[in-house]
């Protein structure tokens, strides 16, 4: 499911509660993280820096410092979240700037929006930016959601009416449009909802292997009624041969064993394994368990399969239990890397 960002969601720290400025600006260095790094990437809005130039909301530090104000306890400033704000304008990518953009004629368009407090103008630009993200679906045939910060916290709008043209869409016209698009108001809201699959279904780095765990694990979370608004990518780390590991072991993207191993990593990480988690001895005959070789990471292994090549996964712990997830392998290779 394709991300868009809007104007208000960039914005989130100064237009949410106080208390949540630090958990607004986390998620927007997650975003850009993500900008920079992930083959699957969020977008923006069409125009936004413009947007908010034209609106007197530009993010300079003026207004993102009242919330700080009102916070007393925030761990960032107002010029770390107008740096932020700032990367994402010039690294992110909008619709237009891959060239999917249309000239829209509706009739009878209804979008059911919570625009309070915002201007004709913004009213009408949001107008517009829902209806394009219904014609991006009709035309990639896959749905798509906004990153969107309202007081009201909607989690959907529907776009409904007669398409009577979509200049440069070729298709019979008129179309009737009936689309529901998901609202996230936080990123980390997102990643909860789409899970590892999508991720892991577009993965082409370290990285978008390690966002495809990370959005897994938050996705246990949120169905478990647990909270996860302080957990980050960086809570768990993947060892040097972990990736390579996957190779060898027909559990890299589209692999034989794939699916089950995400799945019973994210449990793991998610604190709720789905197998028995035992320490990784020095050998099978000792009671010791293996320690890192600097002495700072304790071994750990568990099961994945219990058939076949029997796979294991061997993982590290550090004194603040934080993960460094090892390597995967069949049971009797007795071997875990740094």
């Amino acid at each position: 499911m394709r991300a868009i960002a809007t104007c208000e969601f960039l914005l989130s720290p100064a237009l949410c509660d106080s208390k949540f400025v630090d958990d607004f600006f986390l998620s927007l260095t997650q975003l850009h993280s993500d900008l920079i790094h992930s083959s699957t990437p969020p977008l923006i809005e069409d125009d936004a820096y413009t947007k908010l130039l034209n609106s007197d909301r530009f993010p300079t530090d003026k207004v993102f410092s009242e919330n700080i104000k009102d916070n007393g306890i925030s761990v960032f400033s107002a010029p770390d979240i107008t740096r932020i704000v700032n990367k994402i304008l010039v690294d992110a990518k909008s619709l237009a700037d891959m060239d999917d953009y249309w000239i829209q004629e509706w009739d009878n368009l209804l979008i059911t929006l919570s625009v309070q407090e915002i201007t004709d103008q913004r009213k009408e630009e949001l107008r517009n930016f829902f209806s394009t993200l219904a014609i991006y679906s009709l035309s990639k045939n896959q749905p798509v959601c906004a990153l969107h910060y309202c007081t009201a916290s909607q989690s959907s709008t529907v776009v409904e009416g007669a398409l009577i043209d979509a200049y440069p869409l070729e298709i019979n016209y008129p179309v009737l449009i009936s689309e529901e698009i998901s609202i996230f108001h936080e990123y980390k809201l997102f990643l909860s909802v789409i899970g590892h699959e999508f991720f892991l279904a577009h993965a082409h780095s370290e990285y978008d292997l390690k966002l495809s765990l990370y959005a897994g694990l938050l996705k246990l979370k949120a169905q478990a009624g647990l909270p996860f608004e302080s957990i980050e990518l960086d809570s768990f780390s993947l060892g040097p041969d972990f990736v390579n590991s996957l190779k060898r072991n027909q559990s890299y993207v589209g692999g034989t064993y794939t699916n089950v191993v995400f799945d019973t990593v994210t449990s793991l990480l998610a604190g709720t394994p789905k197998n028995t988690v035992s320490p990784f001895r020095i050998s099978s005959n000792s009671t010791t368990q293996r320690l890192s070789s600097d002495k700072s990471m304790r071994a750990f292994r568990m099961h994945i399969t219990s058939s076949g090549v029997a796979l294991r996964l061997l993982f590290w712990k550090r004194t603040d239990d934080s993960i460094l997830l090892a390597n995967i392998g069949p049971k009797n290779e007795c071997m875990i890397s740094e």
